[in-house]
């Protein structure tokens, strides 16, 4: 469950509401119960909407540096403090 503030704020940045969106924001919240802290996130997707508004789910979540890489399917890789989590 994404706590609604958290999904004001996202909307709020991103413009609209939508099932990227919650992607990003969803696995950012893991991240950050898994992590505690997390400095960068790659995200590895095809470069193209609607694929890339996973990236504001995660900017309005943690507001890390992001890092887009060509892909298949959608892959986050947060790296923290000497620790990495990947999700798919």
């Amino acid at each position: 469950m994404i706590p609604q503030e958290i999904l004001d704020k996202a909307v709020k940045y991103h413009g609209h509401y939508g099932p990227f969106l919650v992607i990003g924001i969803r696995a950012s919240l893991y991240a950050l119960q898994k992590m505690g802290n997390v400095r960068v996130c790659h995200i590895f997707c095809p470069q193209k909407k609607p694929y890339l508004c996973v990236s504001d789910g995660v900017m309005s979540v943690i507001g890390c540096k992001i890092l887009h890489h060509k892909g298949e399917g959608i892959r986050l890789c947060f790296e923290g403090a000497g620790n990495t989590l990947c999700i798919s």
